[in-house]
């Protein structure tokens, strides 16, 4: 791994799929955008009717990381040149041969937030209760990592539970790859057993069909492997 957490080339991603049970394993085969991988957001594109990126005190708002804030016209500093196809959430994309791997850093931290993959679909559960943006399970503050799958809208909500209105922040750390599915086991256990892949987990417990349909594009193993190898 580099500084920042991300894959180098030709080393592997080890990605846990809660929800069946497996892991998939990728080899980074190249970095898109290696030495680049900042972008300094600003606000989250929410508004509370008169300020961009402002969270009344007490209250939430669902959103995506889009390429403006609140109206298409009303692009963000830098996202100018967006490809029209995906402004609406620009880690969007249909070609399995690569993948957005993406850190988050929410601002100010005391913000709580949940994941929804895909978007609609919240993902933390608690004796068959999903997670609520005022829930005191299945949140995070701050930071999050994670892996967007090909075809998938990935979906925040944004609590803020003090009754203070603040001014959000948000900064962007990204890797785009260009992937290579590893497809033999025995490969699969002896790059785990050199300790060769970084290990992540799928934000993914409640089973959807989008999901499923992404998941498909690849050859699974199962989350025993790790066990005999780890």
């Amino acid at each position: 791994m580099d500084k920042l957490g991300f894959v180098n080339e030709g080393k592997y991603l080890c990605l846990i799929i809660p929800a069946r049970e497996e892991i998939a394993i990728f080899q980074v085969r190249q970095r898109r955008n290696k030495g680049s991988e900042r972008i300094n957001y600003g606000p989250l594109p929410i508004t509370n009717g008169t300020d961009d990126g402002v969270l009344n005190g007490g209250t939430n708002q669902q959103w995506k990381i889009r390429a403006y804030r609140s109206t298409p016209g009303d692009r963000i500093a830098g996202l100018e040149n967006i490809d029209p196809n995906y402004v609406d959430d620009i880690f969007w994309y249909t070609d399995t041969s690569q993948q957005f791997h993406v850190i988050l850093d929410i601002k100010p931290e005391f913000l709580r937030n949940i994941v929804y993959y895909p978007e609609d679909q919240p993902q933390s559960w608690l004796r068959g209760q999903p997670a609520q943006y005022n829930s005191d399970f299945g949140v995070f503050y701050g930071r999050y990592e994670y892996i967007v799958l090909p075809k998938i809208h990935v979906e925040f909500n944004t609590y803020n539970e003090t009754n203070l209105n603040v001014r959000t922040w948000l900064t962007i750390w990204y890797a785009n790859y260009k992937i290579k599915n590893v497809e033999n086991e025995n490969k699969a256990r002896d790059i785990l057993r050199r300790k060769q892949a970084k290990i992540l987990t799928l934000p993914y417990q409640a089973k959807h069909e989008t999901v499923e349909t992404a998941l498909n594009n690849y050859k699974m193993f199962s989350i025993d492997l790790l066990e005999e190898v780890v």
